[in-house]
């Protein structure tokens, strides 16, 4: 299957092209070197121009060659990183969707990506995040459905003590009457 996106972590996959890069240069340079110094070392007697040129003359061989495997080199290395650059892509993507509450399906990668290993134990942790997520939202409303069934009681209860006492000062005389009636009493006496 073709990939649509060549560049998928820009960071990981460009720091291999610079490698590569830096490698190829760095095999160029150490045949160049090479070449001059056994060149030199060989026909010391040449001028600095006759070396030139005969350096010239050896690249001409394997310089073209270099130059055309490089680029094969790169695209193969490039598309080799979308093996296990894909998969943590996905793998971020998965997470930061399943974090904001976007994603509740599986994390899944293509045929032939690395790190499929990595794929039953995060579905597993997700599966089992979003078990306790709705967990929680149930027993949430189940502890809201309880406070406001222990306020309505309160509530009740608020109420049935205020109609007993009403009851009561409707019955009885209030007591500082009853008390100001026991004093007159007394003082007839």
């Amino acid at each position: 299957m073709m990939r649509r996106k060549i560049w998928i972590d820009q960071m990981v996959q460009g720091g291999l092209v610079g490698r590569i890069i830096l490698y190829w240069l760095s095999v160029v340079a150490y045949f160049a070197i090479g070449h001059v110094v056994f060149q030199w070392i060989d026909k010391p007697e040449w001028t600095l121009d006759e070396h030139f040129t005969a350096m010239l003359e050896a690249f001409g061989f394997w310089l073209p060659g270099l130059l055309l495997l490089a680029p094969l080199v790169v695209f193969d290395i490039v598309k080799l990183s979308h093996r296990f650059a894909g998969p943590v892509y996905r793998l971020k993507n998965h997470l930061n969707k399943v974090a904001s509450g976007e994603e509740k399906g599986k994390l899944w990668f293509r045929e032939g990506d690395y790190w499929w290993e990595l794929v039953e134990p995060v579905n597993v942790l997700t599966a089992r995040m979003l078990a306790a997520e709705e967990k929680l939202v149930e027993l949430k409303n189940k502890l809201a459905a309880t406070e406001r069934e222990n306020l309505q009681l309160q509530r009740d209860l608020q109420n049935k003590n205020n109609a007993g006492t009403e009851n009561k000062s409707a019955t009885s005389p209030a007591p500082f009457t009853s008390f100001a009636a026991a004093n007159s009493t007394a003082a007839t006496r």
